[in-house]
């Protein structure tokens, strides 16, 4: 007697989610789905990332609003892309540069890219802190971040936070490959120096008798 083999119902097959290339593709064919998607996947990054680079949260906002509008409004001309991230992060950071020169044109605000200052506030990249380190201690650490530039404070997040290469954040940030490299390099160095600062200030305490 013969018996014939089921055949699996394609109904319920689940379709492969699409990578960054064919959601762009579907995006610029008007797919509302696909756009839908890449804001959703993309919009905490591209907030976070703003803020980082420029203090007004309120203008990041607004630019990231005016991103979407624009890439939709103009989608059909769009260029092709296999990293929908790197494309936002890099149209992003445009934006709140022109934003920020009109803005220091008219003194609304401080321009965020025109010199090389202290961050005014603590960094996410908790990887650069040491694991055991105290509360307090942890605080000094974050103290330590205070005394990159803004453009190696830029870099690091988009390296450690965000997990860009170097070549897309030399992209990003309108730099050479090897300037890319030795800037991330002098700022983890300068972490670096003052991670080994606390702990030595840790160890000593450690040893004062009680």
């Amino acid at each position: 007697m013969h018996l014939s083999q089921e055949q699996p119902d394609s109904s319920f097959a689940v379709a492969a989610a699409p990578n960054d290339s064919t959601r762009w593709e579907l995006f610029k064919s008007g797919d509302r789905d696909a756009f839908s998607e890449i804001y959703q996947a993309h919009i905490q990054a591209l907030y976070s990332y703003g803020t980082k680079i420029c203090p007004e949260t309120e203008v990041v906002e607004d630019c990231i609003q005016e991103l979407f509008i624009y890439l939709w409004q103009t989608k059909e001309n769009l260029g092709p892309t296999n990293n929908i991230k790197f494309y936002l992060f890099k149209s992003l950071r445009r934006r709140l540069q022109v934003s920020a020169e009109a803005h220091t044109k008219r003194n609304k605000f401080s321009n965020a890219f025109a010199k090389e200052e202290p961050m005014a506030e603590a960094s996410p990249e908790h990887v650069l802190i040491a694991a055991n380190v105290q509360e307090n201690q942890q605080e000094r650490m974050q103290q330590a971040m205070l005394t990159l530039t803004k453009r190696q404070r830029e870099a690091i997040y988009l390296r450690f936070y965000d997990n860009l290469s170097f070549q897309e954040i030399a992209e990003i940030m309108g730099l050479q490959l090897k300037s890319t490299y030795n800037l991330i390099s002098k700022a983890i160095e300068m972490l670096r120096e003052h991670v080994q600062a606390i702990l030595l200030s840790i160890l000593f305490a450690i040893s004062l008798p009680s």
